[in-house]
């Protein structure tokens, strides 16, 4: 009986132990953090207060705050807190997972190439796209002025100002590129040296905005 009333006993300190411990880290997580967000508040304020007479500071000071990565953890799983990457990066994944239902297994696609590649009915083929300049028109009206230039350089305001203009050449473009099934990918395209010619002039058409927009 006293051995056992001792190490109850002891049980019992341990657990007040860890308990004292487990407060201490979170007195020692709660200073740091308030110490960090005290030093980010004085070093706002002092970019701020250095507008009118150092604008450069204030703007350095802006910019490094406009490019942040934000870090992943530590996490907190059944009370116990996880720091190690690949522990974190694996409570992810299977977080990931569980929005997916398991497929049926007659559902399942062996063979993706097989599958995509199988022949379409005629019924369900997309045979007919009627494509006009004045459709074309309507689309690069659309685009806000003040856009970002695509993989073309080309301003959306040049665009707008030059709509009737480049109608005609990107109809000739996409009616070709319905004739002949294919869609250019962004990137320098890939072809052979008797279609390189054809292809080569319809290449920076394929890069503006408006063709990825109708494509």
């Amino acid at each position: 009986m006293g051995t056992r009333t001792k190490l109850r006993k002891k049980s019992a300190t341990n657990q007040h132990d860890q308990d004292l411990i487990n407060a201490k880290i979170d007195r020692i997580n709660t200073a740091l953090v308030n110490s960090v967000s005290n030093e980010l508040h004085l070093k706002e304020a002092k970019a701020v207060a250095s507008i009118k007479t150092n604008p450069n500071f204030f703007y350095k000071y802006a910019f490094t705050k406009s490019k942040t990565h934000t870090p992943v953890g530590p996490l907190t799983v059944n009370d116990d807190i996880i720091t190690d990457p690949q522990a974190i990066s694996n409570i992810i994944k299977d977080q990931y997972e569980t929005v997916f239902s398991t497929p049926l297994p007659s559902k399942v696609i062996h063979d993706k190439t097989s599958f995509f590649n199988s022949p379409i009915e005629r019924e369900k083929q997309l045979l007919d796209v009627n494509i006009t300049s004045h459709d074309i028109t309507n689309a690069i009206k659309t685009l806000k002025t003040n856009s970002m230039a695509g993989p073309d350089h080309l301003p959306a305001i040049l665009l707008k100002q030059c709509a009737l203009e480049v109608s005609l050449p990107l109809l000739t473009f996409y009616r070709q590129s319905l004739a002949l099934g294919v869609v250019l990918r962004r990137g320098s395209p890939q072809s052979t040296r008797e279609d390189r010619g054809v292809r080569q002039r319809i290449t920076d058409l394929s890069h503006s905005p408006l063709t990825s927009s109708r494509f």
